[in-house]
């Protein structure tokens, strides 16, 4: 994450509780928090997507679900983020493989 941000990136994380323990409170230090940048817009964007997050299938189709622990939804959270940015955006999965294999297979595909 320190390199991503060394190379002109914003990385935004996801806004935490402060009256509870939250499963977001390890997750790596970002330039800011979903709620920091309600309207604001980036040219470089990264996000991060762990193992609080998970694809659900219905059928046919996936649909990206966070966890339901934490004190604010983390799936609009994401969706917060991703679309703060202009120009370029980098999504890291860390410790999430079948996250990792999704995306790859989505990408794969384009």
């Amino acid at each position: 994450m320190e390199e991503i941000k060394e190379r002109n990136f914003v990385t935004l994380g996801y806004t935490t509780s402060i009256y509870n323990s939250d499963p977001f409170d390890n997750t790596p230090i970002a330039n800011h928090v979903a709620h920091d940048v309600i309207g604001q817009e980036f040219d470089n964007v990264a996000v991060l997507l762990d193992n609080n997050f998970f694809y659900d299938q219905r059928g046919n189709n996936y649909r990206l679900v966070g966890t339901n622990r934490s004190y604010y939804h983390s799936t609009k959270m994401f969706y917060q983020n991703i679309t703060r940015v202009r120009e370029k955006l980098i999504v890291m999965v860390v410790g999430n493989p079948d996250i990792f294999i999704k995306i790859s297979s989505v990408l794969n595909k384009i």
